[in-house]
């Protein structure tokens, strides 16, 4: 199993059942929980008509990357349901709302690891309480797991190690979004085995770029990429200040879909809070909203664009998913970027004023 030892233990409920009943259970809880997100996402982007609300849900749902994950029986909603809770929270001053962001985390990562890189942030975001409490619900978490199955547990991390990270770092899929796993396609000669219309239809591809590169060329060049990226994410973080913590929140979860390794087109689900936020922001960033959910719909078709296009049109048309997330995450950098110039401008002005 790919996910940490935790979540077996919370899906044990649903081996009460067959596997059709529990998939339709699934199926309801997911919806449930798109409903609430869907209510959390219509005020962050300054919707509160019912009208409003549940024509959101409509977009929610149909969504390309929550299509693919409640069709293949993903756990993206519950990710994006925790990164949204934990954001709301920090823009909230309400008593509870440390454990509540806190619980989300611990729950996030329980459910999948990559959630793990959420936490560094918050501290930079100056969510110090929300960091320290986060922390030790994960480390419960897996003192948990590891008193509850110490087997599995072992199996779980020797397996991780050993073989899974080396397996989509060496090896990714012509579906895996992120940026090291997309250059790799576009500059490496790679063969790719796809399904067609129908599961059962198979398909395999050559991609064979007419330049050549060294593997490790490449990834350094990605790792350069990243570093650079992370640079200019922490310099607008650490520019915009407590003040935008949630907006810093959803651009630093933006930058693990680019950087971390193996990314499918149902992760992108995560996108969605950071598309709310960046609506209610004006006129120019809601056509990059519009942009990056069209972007997203076009990659997926990648099984299409594979069979159809050869190198390098192919390569190019399998990062759709990453383009509409570096739209988003460059639009929603301008936009908190001149948020907190506008805010220093208004308090210089302000001590100014009072100087007087």
């Amino acid at each position: 199993i790919y996910n940490p030892p935790f979540w077996p233990w919370l899906l044990v409920p649903f081996t009460w059942f067959s596997f059709p009943v529990a998939a339709w259970i699934w199926l309801v809880l997911n919806l449930g929980l798109l409903q609430l997100s869907a209510i959390a996402l219509a005020n962050l982007a300054g919707y509160r008509s019912g009208r409003a609300r549940g024509l959101l849900f409509v977009l929610v749902v149909t969504f390309g990357p929550t299509f693919l994950d409640l069709t293949l029986g993903q756990t993206s909603v519950l990710l994006m349901a925790s990164a949204l809770a934990i954001g709301r929270c920090m823009s909230s001053r309400r008593r509870w709302a440390g454990l509540i962001a806190a619980g989300a985390a611990a729950l996030a990562v329980g459910c999948k690891l990559f959630p793990l890189s959420w936490l560094p942030v918050w501290p930079v975001l100056r969510q110090w309480r929300h960091a320290l409490l986060a922390v030790i619900l994960v480390l419960a978490v897996a003192v948990v797991s590891l008193l509850a199955s110490p087997a599995g547990s072992r199996e779980y991390w020797a397996y991780l190690f050993d073989e899974r990270l080396a397996t989509a770092s060496a090896v990714p899929s012509v579906d895996d979004q992120a940026l090291i796993a997309w250059l790799d396609r576009l500059v490496l000669p790679q063969v790719f085995d796809v399904s067609g219309v129908g599961v059962e239809q198979r398909q395999t591809v050559f991609w064979t770029p007419s330049w050549s590169v060294s593997a490790t060329t490449v990834r350094w060049l990605g790792y350069g990429l990243i570093a650079l990226l992370l640079l200019a994410v922490l310099l607008v973080l650490l520019r915009s200040g407590k003040e935008q913590a949630e907006a810093g929140m959803y651009l630093w979860i933006l930058f693990g879909l680019v950087a971390l390794l193996h990314i499918e087109r149902y992760n992108h689900v995560l996108l969605l809070p950071a598309m709310a936020w960046l609506w209610a922001r004006g006129s120019r960033e809601r056509k990059v909203v519009v942009l990056s959910y069209s972007l997203v719909g076009m990659a997926r078709l990648t099984h299409l664009w594979a069979v159809l296009l050869p190198a390098p049109w192919g390569p190019l048309a399998s990062g759709f998913g990453l383009y509409a997330v570096l739209a988003l995450g460059v639009a929603m950098a301008v936009s908190m970027w001149s948020a907190a110039e506008e805010l220093r401008g208004s308090r210089q002005s302000g001590l100014s004023g009072s100087a007087q």
